[in-house]
C-alpha cells in the first residue's frame, strides 16, 4: 500500500465514523440542507488534504468540525450574508463536543442519533408536526405559520422552545448512559 493508499484508508476510517455528526454540525449553522452539505463536503475535501496537519492525539470531529466553522464564514463572507455570531457557532461546537464525549463513555447503543430519535418520540403531535415541516419538509416559518394558521413568532417561538426541549432530553440520557 502506497502513502496515498494509507493516507485514503486512514481518512476512510476516522469519516466513516464522524461523518454524520459533521453533516448535523453544518446543518447546526446553516438550515439549508444544500448548503449544509456543500459547506460539509468542501471541509471534509479540505480535511482530506490538510490530514498530515492533523494530531492524532486531538479528537477529529472537533477539528474537522472547525474547518466546517471556516468553510461556513468563507461562505457567508462569499455571498454577503450575514453568519451566526462566534458566540452562538461556539456554543453550537460545545454541545457537540459535549455529547461526543458523552457518547465516548455511553454503551454503544446509546449514540447521540438514538438518543435524539428517543427523545423526539416524546414529542407531542403538534411538536413534532412543527419540527417535521421545518426539518424534513424544509418548509419555511411563514409557510408553517400559514399551514397550522398561526403567527410566524409563534412558530418560531414554538420551534425555539421544542429544540431546547430535546437538548435538555439529550443531555439528560446522555448523562445517565454514562
Amino acid at each position: 500500500m502506497n502513502d496515498q493508499e494509507a493516507k485514503l484508508t486512514k481518512f476512510e476510517v476516522l469519516l466513516n465514523r464522524d461523518h454524520k455528526k459533521i453533516l448535523a454540525f453544518s446543518f447546526s449553522l446553516v438550515s439549508d440542507v444544500h448548503k449544509a452539505r456543500d459547506i460539509a463536503q468542501e471541509a471534509m475535501i479540505t480535511a482530506f488534504k490538510k490530514l498530515e496537519e492533523y494530531d492524532e492525539s486531538r479528537d477529529f470531529g472537533k477539528w474537522v468540525r472547525g474547518i466546517v466553522r471556516m468553510k461556513y464564514l468563507e461562505h457567508f463572507r462569499h455571498n454577503r450574508e450575514i453568519p451566526l455570531s462566534d458566540e452562538l457557532i461556539e456554543l453550537i461546537d460545545s454541545n457537540y463536543a459535549r455529547w461526543d464525549a458523552a457518547a465516548n463513555h455511553a454503551p454503544a447503543r446509546e449514540t447521540l442519533f438514538q438518543v435524539l430519535n428517543e427523545c423526539v418520540g416524546k414529542l407531542n403531535d403538534e411538536q413534532r408536526t412543527l419540527m417535521e415541516k421545518f426539518y424534513y419538509q424544509r418548509q419555511k416559518t411563514g409557510e408553517i405559520a400559514l399551514s397550522e394558521n398561526l403567527n410566524e413568532t409563534t412558530v418560531r417561538k414554538r420551534l425555539e422552545r421544542v429544540r431546547s426541549m430535546l437538548k435538555v432530553c439529550i443531555d439528560k440520557n446522555l448523562a445517565a448512559a454514562r
